[in-house]
């Protein structure tokens, strides 16, 4: 990476991005490890960068990770 370029997971495709958040959603461990170091702005499309921060968000707030009862209502947009 040259020292001009942005720092952000664009050249690794949508797919992997996607694959990423949903990691994120489903593996608390991962989810905790990653948080130290993850800036959404990584995140080259504004809905993942948006569905990450909820995740996050709803970490900080409530102590826990969102669970799959709490999914739709949390994640409505």
């Amino acid at each position: 990476m040259k020292f001009n370029e942005k720092a952000d997971f664009s050249r690794f495709g949508k797919s992997f991005q996607e694959s990423l958040c949903q990691l994120v959603l489903q593996d608390r461990p991962f989810a905790d490890q990653i948080s130290e170091v993850l800036d959404y702005s990584f995140f080259e499309l504004k809905y993942l960068q948006t569905f990450v921060r909820k995740i996050f968000s709803y970490r900080n707030k409530y102590g826990v990770h969102p669970s799959s009862k709490n999914y739709d209502d949390y994640f409505a947009f």
